[in-house]
């Protein structure tokens, strides 16, 4: 975990808002979490919901943090997601055919506990 903080850790707090909300590289190609409306991929679901569902982590247009991420977190989010949505409908699927009982859905996901400032 060392190797994501240590890439943030000495920029000045102001050039904070440039960097990919999710991994903190200050790249030129990103995208914006959310608009006026919500950014959509192609299975209609916002990206802020898919980032809040993968990670845990909830996006406010006030919540003063820094509001793009780079469209290589944008493709591992979109990923993940798929992937999720998948693992679920082939669970629920499995155990109809097996005649099991479906989970119920649990809670929204916790995110993990924030990472330790390196030590000095």
């Amino acid at each position: 975990m060392e190797r994501f903080t240590l890439k943030i850790i000495d920029k000045p707090k102001s050039s904070l808002r440039n960097v990919c909300r999710l991994c903190g590289m200050d790249n030129p190609n990103k995208i914006f979490i959310l608009r006026d409306e919500d950014v959509f991929c192609e299975d209609d679901v916002p990206l802020s919901t898919k980032i809040q569902v993968c990670c845990g982590i909830e996006v406010t247009k006030k919540d003063r943090m820094p509001q793009k991420i780079c469209t290589l977190c944008s493709d591992k989010i979109n990923d993940f997601y798929e992937f999720r949505e998948m693992c679920t409908a082939t669970n629920v699927q499995t155990r109809d055919l097996l005649g099991l009982p479906r989970e119920k859905p649990k809670s929204k996901a916790q995110p993990p506990p924030p990472p330790q400032p390196p030590a000095v």
